[in-house]
């Protein structure tokens, strides 16, 4: 929705500077390094509190975190008996431990389908390059002052590439590994294949673990969107509801809804990003193309909301008392609306634009002049109003599209 007036770009920086204090709240920086003389250097760092807050909101069954959680721990224990039972290949490598795979595991298995294969795939490959390249060096003969050399420029070569991706991190800290312990272990040079092998092992693992206990953000989508449509259909008809009045809004309970509100959507954009790397596409209540165009219209929906509670009545003069008319279907109409994204139902698009239009054509509300006289608060909040439905509109098309992929609604 474009911005229209002074009060309207005021409304998206009020936004803008409450998102900012949220991001920002409950950091720990300003204690930890009141005398630093490296600005920020623990201004990431959530405090204490805030987690503990927030770890108990996730102890539950539903919480994909928590169920990745047990999955993890699972995983890591199953890992590691895995890594002890193979041993050390025969003599090749580290007998007893079991670590490897373990650690493997650990750094591999994510919540996300993409993030799981491309961090898998890169450690085993880049595993593999590290231990040819640790048992070509392993070769020749190394004197005190080369080992020393060629250790320093295997570590510097690990920490230039440990946030280029997995497979160069893995090669060059691989070979740095396997270097140091033949050479200073005293282990046989066959190591560096022991070492590539229980990589390739504890990947391959967390992979399988990953697709027999999966956590599929396709499937998270639709009760994320009802979550927040459930949202919806609290917050917008109790904005319309205080356009009767000046103070006929609980400005609290509104703040309240609109974080929550934001909190989901956080969640559900998320999702639709981790969901295009999955390829689960026979499964997904709507395609690709169609997730970002909800993303899209559940952000116009949300900039509604925004404009709706900045343009409150202040005065007498600026209540518009038919708007509360509205509430009602609005929320009827929001209600289904989430039981439909949730696969429960379907709704027609068109309903709520006709319910509004027969409610404009009967009350006679006027619209909003270009020059600002006569009734511009009664046409703002009535413009404000017809964007809302409009949007709503929009997103019960695109979810009107569920299951049928083939179908390219216009938004």
């Amino acid at each position: 929705m474009p911005v229209r007036a002074p009060r309207d770009l005021t409304a998206r920086l009020r936004l803008a500077e409450q998102l900012a204090r949220r991001s920002t709240e409950g950091r720990v920086g300003d204690v930890l390094e009141p005398h630093t003389e490296v600005p920020g250097l623990y201004a990431g760092t959530p405090s204490v509190a805030r987690t503990a807050r927030r770890i108990p909101a996730q102890l539950h069954l539903q919480s994909p975190i928590f169920r990745h959680a047990v999955r993890l721990a699972v995983g890591v224990v199953l890992a590691e008996v895995i890594g002890r039972s193979i041993g050390g290949w025969g003599g090749l490598g580290i007998s007893a431990r079991g670590f490897w795979v373990a650690l493997t595991t650990m750094l591999v298995l994510f919540p996300g389908y993409g993030h799981t294969m491309a961090r898998g795939w890169g450690r085993a490959t880049g595993a593999v390059l590290g231990g040819l390249f640790a048992w070509v060096l392993s070769l020749p003969h190394w004197s005190p002052a080369g080992l020393a050399v060629a250790s320093v420029v295997l570590a510097a070569a690990s920490f230039a590439t440990l946030r280029t991706g997995q497979l160069m991190l893995n090669l060059w800290l691989t070979t740095w590994i396997v270097f140091l312990i033949h050479h200073v272990g005293g282990l046989p040079g066959p190591t560096a294949w022991a070492r590539a092998a229980d990589t390739v092992v504890g990947a391959v693992l967390a992979i399988l673990i990953f697709l027999v206990w999966p956590t599929w953000s396709t499937r998270r989508l639709p009760g994320l969107l009802a979550e927040w449509l459930r949202v919806q259909d609290r917050l917008l008809p109790e904005l319309l509801t205080g356009y009767a009045d000046v103070g006929a809004t609980d400005l609290a309970a509104v703040d309240a809804l609109r974080a929550r509100s934001r909190q989901v959507r956080e969640h559900m954009e998320a999702a639709v990003e981790q969901s295009h790397a999955e390829p689960a596409g026979h499964r997904r209540p709507w395609t690709s193309t169609q997730l970002e165009r909800i993303r899209a219209q559940v952000s116009r929906v949300a900039g509604c909301a925004t404009l709706l509670g900045e343009h409150l009545p202040r005065t007498s003069q600026e209540i518009v008392p038919e708007l509360t008319e509205l509430a009602d279907p609005l929320h009827e109409h929001l209600t289904a609306l989430a039981r439909a994204a949730a696969g429960a139902e379907t709704v027609a698009p068109g309903a709520l634009r006709s319910v509004y239009d027969s409610f404009t054509a009967r009350s006679g509300l006027p619209a909003e002049r270009s020059d600002g006289s006569g009734s511009a608060a009664t046409g703002r909040a009535v413009a404000l109003s017809a964007a809302t439905v409009d949007a709503v509109e929009a997103l019960t098309a695109t979810i009107a599209s569920r299951h049928r992929p083939g179908r390219h609604t216009a938004a």
